[in-house]
């Protein structure tokens, strides 16, 4: 984990497993996309079940296990980042992800093994997600 913290990932308290998740998440796709596109924002990464569900994330949500990040590019463009991804990157979900006041970011989620290659946009409105494969 070159790039990022394990405070702006969420894991600073989580136990070695979900911390280590996160590490295959970080040193697979999150820091060699950072090499490639410059600054990268974490806006959510672990999260706890509690906080999944007081935000209303799927009860299967990759983001409880450690193996997920919603992330915003500073420095180029969220659509090219996401095209990247898709061409570049191993992953099990990538998700360009917009809701009903604008605000984008990109879910990304990687296991240590059985990764789908499964890419999706999403529009979020009150909560509720349609997905639209890519």
């Amino acid at each position: 984990m070159k790039y990022f913290t394990e405070k702006e990932l969420g894991i600073e308290n989580a136990n070695a497993i979900i911390k280590k998740n996160m590490e295959y998440l970080v040193n697979n796709i999150l820091d060699p996309l950072r090499e490639e596109v410059g600054k990268i924002r974490v806006n959510s990464g672990y999260r706890t079940p509690e906080h999944n569900r007081q935000i209303g994330g799927s009860p299967t949500s990759d983001h409880i296990k450690g193996c997920a990040a919603d992330i915003f590019p500073l420095e180029k463009d969220i659509n090219d980042v996401f095209s990247l991804i898709i061409r570049k990157f191993k992953y099990n979900q990538v998700i360009l992800e917009r809701n009903n006041a604008g605000a984008r970011w990109i879910h990304i989620s990687y296991k240590k093994e059985g990764n789908k290659q499964q890419a999706m946009t999403a529009n979020v409105v009150n909560g509720k997600a349609t997905y639209k494969n890519v």
